[in-house]
């Protein structure tokens, strides 16, 4: 996995200060059977949830996270480095990502409209 400029700092305090120096796994190393993999997703589903309530977001799943983030990057990146960094084969599936300001709709509909 390639990683970003900004990524190894946060890599590097993860490994000195987080990560079991017992274990040989970099990531999860208890997430060795689907079932603990499975249970760590659930509680971090609930731990995201208790993180929106207190910072007063409505957050029902955690791909919600993901979407606002390739949102982001669309409007930072453009598409094609979103798909790069989203990891999308297709352009097409960021393309769904994208939102349309209401202006660009409104400006649309009066260039193509048959009564104008």
């Amino acid at each position: 996995m390639q990683l970003e400029a900004h990524q190894i700092l946060q890599l590097h305090h993860y490994i000195e200060n987080h990560r079991d120096k017992n274990g040989t796994k970099l990531i999860s190393p208890q997430a060795e059977k689907f079932d603990n993999l499975h249970d760590q997703i659930t509680n971090l589903n609930r731990q995201i949830r208790k993180l929106g309530e207190t910072l007063q977001m409505d957050i029902k799943r955690l791909s919600q996270l993901k979407q606002s983030r390739i949102t982001l990057w669309i409007k930072q990146h453009g598409l094609r480095k979103t798909q790069y960094l989203a990891g999308f084969k297709r352009v097409e599936n960021v393309e769904r990502y994208r939102q349309q300001d209401s202006e660009d709709l409104k400006q649309y509909v009066m260039q193509f409209h048959p009564l104008q």
